[in-house]
């Protein structure tokens, strides 16, 4: 059982930390749909979903304090998106990873999934890596 309700969603130029008090097979899903309603703007940032990390062009962290360039950068996606729980944030191996489309479409952005699925044709080897990874964990559940 985790130590913390928090979840880690990684993509693009940004991280966020999301809480979530309920633990079951759609724990991760729900936390990287959280998180792009966040930065993509369709939800309020509460206490139970924070950026915590948010890169410039220049591969600063703005919310570094020696970062001298204050203007805010606008958050960038990739074709995947990684969730993890907050306990697990250094464990590569423990990083559930989502195609960035499905979260767009989970939080109803119908345009933002367009994006990501015209990016998904430019990278078709990280898509097949994400769906054959699903795959296999579908397939683990069922044995």
């Amino acid at each position: 059982m985790p130590k913390t309700p928090y979840y880690i969603v990684e993509s693009g130029n940004w991280k966020v930390r999301v809480k979530i008090d309920s633990t079951d097979e759609y724990t991760y899903l729900e936390a990287g749909t959280r998180a792009v309603e966040a930065v993509f703007g369709r939800r309020d940032l509460d206490e139970s979903c924070e950026i915590i990390g948010l890169m410039t062009i220049k591969g600063q962290d703005f919310f570094d304090p020696d970062v001298i360039d204050k203007k805010i950068p606008p958050p960038m996606f990739s074709v995947v998106t990684g969730v993890c729980h907050e306990d697990d944030r250094d464990k590569p191996g423990k990083y559930m990873i989502y195609l960035t489309s499905e979260l767009f479409e989970n939080a109803s952005q119908p345009v933002n999934v367009l994006l990501a699925k015209k990016a998904e044709t430019e990278e078709p080897e990280k898509v097949k890596l994400v769906r054959d990874t699903k795959k296999k964990r579908l397939n683990k559940k069922k044995s």
